[in-house]
């Protein structure tokens, strides 16, 4: 079921679900939903079966939940969203069949509670167990008279094999935030089931941005000819300046161009947090299988409702082939194939469903409005992990008074020997650094790249400089704890080059002998 649901409404930023029949049984990680927070669930309890309510919110939406308002032995959530710099309260509720006074008492105090909150705006969502279509002394519309909330559904959701009833409700305290509402197709083939209710709200959705990324195809690549075309390059001058910065460059430079001469490479579409296993194909299929439904409601023609249930079933029998075929290769991978640890793991949380540690960054909070663009999330970062480095040395003693050194960098000589043993004992399966240099690619050409690397690194020494170009890092922000729309609750990660510390490992050495 999480999987059906996953190919249906991943395009959703709220999903909220009645009836879940959960218990402390169920782990969140075993019902997590990809690009959405971990779930807001309120169980029934492990004595008592069925019932329930479970919430899933979009993770690039600044929400929180408000237990203030959750009352004991009431079915119920409320959750606070801070859109576009407006605060809206979000209830869904369950309400049991047949409830007497106390349970509908709750609901009333619970609505009270969260009205004299003084948000933006109120929505109210759930199965209430009473038909709004035929019934006389409607609790429902007691409660809607009394907070002047506006119901947004006057259609049947529930079905059964003789009946048709309105029970699943969205109800606003401001009808102008919500530009439609309807009645969406049931997701499984049953003789009694529920329909969704969908509604859309009048503000702008941050979309998830895709970029372009070049990759290289390491496996097919000629390294014959990559040497070859690094053999023939004119080294002398290529590294002929005097400038650590420039020299490094030249290197980089003539490296990637011999990469482009003789590795496959492509431009591919990154689209972050993507469902692997949904394909465009079963896309198409559902949102064929949304406009049947939607004929079919309309002309109500047998016909037509056939031909939902013919591609409904469809669709499900896709999305389990799929998700089994996903399954069955990553299992072929961890029995035939020889991973590193990294990958192993990797590949065990994929099958496991355990929830990615990268969900990207929610929107941040900054003096009391939200920040939603990524560029102005990066920079807010980058200045507060800047600002922890500021330090107060006023009073910091002098050191001017320090003895002279014995020894000197400049006296340290690096062999071309040391810098290719170095290169050889590189990992290929790191990651590149900032200049996009492969370790695969400096193991691969160690014997011919030793010379210029080798001077390089003599020149670096010589001049006690660091190339510019080397100090710079891909900086992860990654979640500490408590709230995750403060930077202030991140820790920066830096991927640094890997590719050059072993080298300056062998400088260490000599540091290490002449001291």
């Amino acid at each position: 079921m999480i999987d059906l649901i996953a190919a249906e409404y991943e395009e959703f930023d709220i999903l909220a679900f009645t009836e879940s029949w959960l218990n402390s049984s169920h782990t969140d990680d075993s019902i997590n939903l990809l690009n959405f927070h971990s779930p807001f669930r309120r169980d029934r309890g492990p004595q008592k079966l069925g019932g329930g309510v479970v919430v899933y919110v979009k993770n690039n939406l600044n929400v929180r939940r408000r237990p203030d308002f959750e009352i004991d032995e009431l079915e119920a959530i409320w959750l606070e969203l801070k859109v576009q710099n407006k605060n809206i309260l979000c209830g869904t509720f369950y309400i049991p069949p047949n409830s007497g006074h106390e349970t509908w008492d709750k609901v009333e105090t619970s609505l009270d509670m969260a009205l004299n909150d003084n948000k933006d705006n109120i929505i109210v969502s759930g199965d209430f167990n009473e038909n709004q279509l035929n019934i006389s002394n409607s609790k429902v519309k007691a409660l809607l008279n009394q907070f002047s909330l506006t119901k947004m559904i006057d259609e049947p959701t529930h079905f059964t094999e003789n009946s048709t009833s309105l029970i699943d409700l969205i109800m606003t305290s401001n009808v102008n935030e919500i530009s439609y509402c309807c009645v969406g197709p049931p997701l499984t083939d049953q003789i009694r089931y529920h329909c969704p209710v969908i509604d859309f709200l009048n503000f702008l959705k941050t979309p998830l941005k895709a970029f372009k990324r070049k990759i290289w195809l390491y496996d097919k690549g000629d390294y014959d000819l990559f040497r070859n075309t690094l053999g023939e390059a004119d080294w002398d001058t290529i590294i002929a300046s005097d400038s650590v910065d420039e020299v490094t460059e030249n290197i980089t430079n003539t490296i990637l161009q011999a990469a482009a001469l003789s590795i496959p490479n492509k431009i591919i579409t990154v689209r972050k947090n993507s469902i692997v296993w949904l394909k465009n194909d079963i896309k198409k299929i559902i949102r064929k299988k949304n406009r049947i439904h939607r004929k079919a409601r309309k002309f109500n023609k047998q016909s037509d409702w056939n031909k939902f249930k013919k591609i409904r079933n469809k669709v499900t029998g896709l999305v389990r082939k799929s998700k089994e075929d996903y399954n069955n290769n990553l299992i072929n991978k961890i029995i035939n194939g020889n991973p590193s640890s990294t990958n192993w793991w990797k590949t065990v949380k994929q099958f496991s469903g355990i929830k990615p540690s990268d969900n990207g960054i929610p929107p941040i909070e900054r003096n009391g409005t939200l920040i939603l663009d990524d560029i102005e999330k990066g920079n807010e970062f980058n200045s507060y992990f800047a600002s922890q480095s500021n330090l107060d040395d006023i009073e910091a003693d002098n050191l001017s008074n320090l003895n002279d050194a014995a020894n000197n960098l400049n006296e340290i000589e690096l062999n071309e020997t040391e810098i290719e043993y170095a290169l050889n004992v590189l990992n290929p399966s790191k990651a590149s650094g900032f200049d996009m240099l492969n370790p695969r690619l400096l193991k691969e050409a160690s014997s011919v790249i030793k010379f210029p690397l080798c001077k390089l690194f003599s020149l670096s020494l010589r001049k006690a400089e660091f190339p510019s170009q080397w100090k710079k890092a891909n900086v992860i922000p990654v979640f500490k704890n408590s709230s995750p729309n403060e930077v202030k609750n991140y820790r920066p990660i830096s991927l640094l080059k890997e590719s050059y510390q072993n080298v300056w490992n062998a400088v260490f050495i000599n540091i290490f002998i002449i001291t």
